[in-house]
């Protein structure tokens, strides 16, 4: 159930891990985890995790969460100056 699953992150990101699949690709679950504790990025969808745009949201949210981003983005020098931009405007890092 969403609702749970919603407030379960806002508790600890990390509850992430124990959502069902379709809850890992709901953008407004884990940018609400990933609000909570940037590592909980690790444990949304690939497909989130491939999003340029969606990326660029969660570090925005969470600086930490640049760390988890699918390795077939840190090779695109474009798109990592733009993350690095955004963590650099970020504010949480927990």
């Amino acid at each position: 159930d969403k609702e749970i699953v919603m407030h379960a992150v806002r508790q600890n990101g990390h509850a992430l891990r124990y959502a069902d699949e379709s809850l890992k690709m709901d953008k407004e679950i884990v940018l609400t985890a990933v609000n909570q504790k940037g590592t909980a990025f690790q444990f949304a969808d690939s497909s989130l995790k491939k999003d340029k745009e969606f990326i660029l949201q969660a570090i925005a949210q969470n600086g930490r969460a640049i760390i988890c981003i699918d390795k077939s983005l840190k090779t695109d020098q474009k798109f990592m100056e733009k993350a690095v931009e955004q963590y650099t405007k970020c504010e949480n890092f927990d």
